[in-house]
């Protein structure tokens, strides 16, 4: 019955009309084609009313998904301010939909943008919306506080964004009653959760190894997505179209990127889901041998795989130190040094320093001898001028 009256406003005097999500709409039956054509036709119709359609940005890239008359802005990350606000209102909404106190509601927001303002490492992630919401839902969840750690503060994250990619996507009938649209991705590959984390810490680890830049996520091609999610399936040719019509549609740990490419929502993950693969595999050999091959590569992800390998016991993280820095440390400036081992010597410091803080001051007998040998490559790199100069000071700072 509104119907009518709704049509006379806005033909006559105009409004504002949102659409979500253009590049969601399936391909089949020519639904995109008849979307857009929707879209065009509405607002050549009620030429009062201003449209925003929001899209992917490399989805709207394709010319057939162009709307005409139409101009295109990219939207930019989220500024400090844009941060500030955003958790405020998230947490009066919470509240609201909680029963939680507001007054409570307000002092724990202000917590949270007090301690994403001073951490550097969560301010890049606060940039973007989905990794905000993310953190503003852990702290929620932990009753107020983030993890001190930031291997515990990335493996909450993980989970939270595993859920939300994996997890069965469920949609409100009449009533408010839920029904499941669609099942959970272990569900329907017939594999548990902990299978389908397995497989996505190898592609991690697989992608970062082999990523040309040493910046930003590796692509991940759509097959290789697909053949990491369903190796040993029978069933392959039949479930390959479905599965990327699922994937295509999930935001989480892992989302779309391009046309038939997918990312990790940020570089941080790949590393940490890489450094948890090799917490598994090889601990500590391979990991070690990384580093020293590519230091710049695998640094995040080797103390990542300390911090995790220390939760289960503080010994891990000196057996990794050890095997990062093995080697008699030099006693002069003129012996020739291999630059893998000075390399070895500061980050088996810096693993010590995040992952056992408590062990270094408090040493037992049998790490002396240990935390000694890379105290003393420390100085040599200090003193001799050896590595880098920012890497030079780091070492300082680790042998203060």
């Amino acid at each position: 019955d509104f119907g009518p009256h709704l049509k006379k406003t806005l033909l006559e005097q105009g409004g504002l009309i949102l659409l979500d999500g253009l590049d969601e709409v399936p391909d089949a039956r020519q639904r995109r084609l008849q979307v857009k054509q929707a879209v065009q036709g509405f607002a050549a119709l009620f030429r009062k009313c201003r449209m925003l359609v929001t899209s992917r940005t490399y989805a709207y890239q394709r010319k057939e998904w162009k709307l005409d008359g139409f101009e295109s802005s990219i939207l930019s990350d989220f500024t400090f301010p844009q941060i500030q606000e955003f958790i405020h209102k998230w947490y009066e909404n919470y509240a609201l939909l909680r029963g939680l106190n507001q007054e409570d509601a307000k002092g724990r927001a202000l917590e949270l943008v007090t301690t994403i303002e001073h951490t550097e490492r969560l301010r890049e992630l606060a940039v973007r919306p989905i990794l905000l919401t993310l953190m503003a839902s852990l702290h929620a969840w932990r009753g107020g506080s983030l993890p001190e750690k930031r291997e515990e503060l990335y493996a909450d994250a993980v989970d939270l964004l595993l859920y939300r990619w994996e997890g069965p996507k469920i949609v409100r009938g009449p009533g408010g009653k839920a029904i499941v649209s669609q099942p959970s991705l272990s569900e329907w590959l017939k594999l548990d959760r902990k299978m389908v984390r397995n497989r996505l810490n190898r592609l991690a680890f697989e992608i970062h190894r082999d990523q040309p830049e040493l910046i930003g996520t590796a692509d991940i091609t759509e097959e290789r997505l697909v053949t990491a999610l369903m190796k040993a399936d029978h069933d392959l040719d039949r479930k390959y179209r479905r599965l990327v019509e699922y994937l295509s549609d999930r935001a989480g740990i892992i989302a779309p990127h391009g046309e038939t490419v997918y990312t990790f929502p940020h570089r941080t993950f790949q590393e940490y889901l890489a450094a948890c693969y090799l917490t598994d595999e090889g601990f500590p050999e391979k990991l070690a041998k990384l580093f020293k091959t590519d230091p710049q590569r695998w640094r995040e992800a080797v103390l990542l795989a300390g911090a995790k390998a220390s939760r289960g016991t503080t010994a891990a993280v000196w057996i990794l130190a050890e095997e990062l820095c093995y080697a008699q440390p030099p006693g002069d400036q003129t012996k020739t040094v291999a630059e893998a081992d000075l390399w070895g010597a500061l980050l088996a410091a810096q693993t010590l320093l995040e992952s056992d803080p408590d062990g270094v001051k408090n040493l037992s007998a049998r790490n002396r001898p240990k935390l000694e040998r890379i105290r003393l490559w420390l100085r040599a790199i200090v003193e001799q001028g050896r590595l880098p100069p920012l890497e030079r000071s780091q070492a300082g700072q680790a042998l203060a």
